[in-house]
């Protein structure tokens, strides 16, 4: 293996040592405890990002009103109030599923660094290190890209 992993942030691009897959494993996992409990990459799903403002609790209360509310309970509402209840319980439902993937996301990543586990698991018919799977999973984030890149001429 003459790899190299190529971590695209914000102020360029980083490279780790993936030469080998023990150092595949082991610069995966550092990425992601660094990125982990520096506590600005990865929001704790604990906090619904609304704050602890009156705003806030407002938008929860009326959220979970809208999901109570009936197929019967909508009919009966004015046409732009229907509308725009239909709108929030779509915007719930979607932010509650999103939740949901980024709770069991961060449960994994969570695992992993405080294990400093190095465990793999199958991509295809290769192995990778759960830790640069993960990694992967929020490639598509703002600065968190990341590649595994061959080198060529490189010799073993």
């Amino acid at each position: 293996m003459t790899d190299i992993i190529v971590c695209s942030e914000k102020y360029g691009e980083i490279c780790w040592d993936a030469t080998t897959p023990e150092k595949f494993a082991k610069s995966s996992l550092a990425i992601l405890t660094e990125r982990f409990l520096s506590g600005d990459w990865y929001m704790d799903p604990e906090d619904d990002g609304l704050g602890d403002s009156e705003w806030a609790d407002n938008e929860r209360r009326q959220n979970e009103a809208a999901l109570a509310l009936t197929a019967e309970q909508l009919e009966l509402l004015p046409e732009d109030a229907r509308k725009a209840v239909l709108k929030r319980i779509s915007k719930a439902k979607k932010d509650s599923a999103e939740d949901r993937a980024h709770r069991a996301w961060y449960e994994a990543a969570q695992r992993v660094v405080e294990e400093q586990s190095l465990e793999v698991v199958a991509k295809g018919r290769s192995e990778i290190p759960l830790a640069y799977q993960l990694l992967l999973q929020r490639a598509g984030y703002e600065y968190e890209g990341i590649d595994l890149v061959y080198l060529n001429g490189s010799e073993d």
